[in-house]
């Protein structure tokens, strides 16, 4: 039995990682076989690039981020996601592929195509079934990121102590990146929720679909 692959995208500070958590809880509590991971990362080799693109002190060239995320996506796909459905579990990813198209493509203007191509030979043929998009006003999703930072430097968090670079980027950046999410709207494995709702009821539209999926209706 193959198993259901879905991401969790949008902006920082959308929402998406509180979105992941509970739904996770939500099929781990159903006594479903599931796993949660994320993106860059989710595997040692991928962790490690994910320090680098994420808290790297030096420039990284956009042509370099597109590479490295792909590299870590190789990783993360053949040694965990794929092994994972192939066993017939929910995998529930905390970004994918999408991001790396309105990050680097739409965001930071590299040619989507080459981000395509480059990716297909990560992913293979490990795609997501559903992808949860949360859209958000970019103003918004700045403030909630920035009181984010601020709560991470107050806790215990290993990261908390170091700047994201990605984060950093200004509000110009993030307008297209969520222009670029909102272009790929348009797959129709690709359900764009309003992220100004509640948690609680975002939750409910968002499990009100992998209940029927895995019921065996279609997103």
């Amino acid at each position: 039995m193959a198993g259901l692959f879905v991401s969790f995208e949008g902006i920082d500070g959308c929402g998406k990682s509180t979105q992941v958590k509970l739904c996770y809880e939500a099929i781990s509590q159903a006594s479903i076989p599931s796993l949660l991971t994320r993106e860059p990362g989710g595997e040692v080799i991928a962790e490690r690039i994910r320090e680098i693109l994420l808290f790297a002190k030096e420039d990284v060239l956009p042509e370099t981020e597109v590479l490295l995320y792909a590299a870590a996506r190789a990783q993360h796909v053949k040694k965990v996601i794929k092994p994972n459905l192939d066993a017939g579990k929910v995998v529930i990813c905390d970004r994918f592929v999408h991001s790396s198209i309105a990050y680097q493509g739409f965001g930071l203007g590299v040619d989507v195509n080459s981000i395509w191509q480059v990716n297909s030979l990560a992913m293979g043929n490990t795609f997501p079934d559903i992808v949860f998009l949360f859209d958000l006003p970019v103003e918004e999703a700045l403030k909630r990121s920035r009181e984010r930072q601020i709560g991470r430097e107050l806790s215990l968090n290993s990261e908390g102590n170091k700047q994201d670079r990605i984060e950093a980027r200004s509000q110009d950046f993030y307008e297209k990146v969520r222009s670029g999410f909102l272009e790929m709207a348009n797959d129709q494995r690709v359900k764009v929720l309003d992220a100004t709702k509640s948690p609680e009821l975002i939750h409910e539209d968002v499990m009100a679909i992998i209940w029927r999926v895995l019921q065996g209706g279609n997103p």
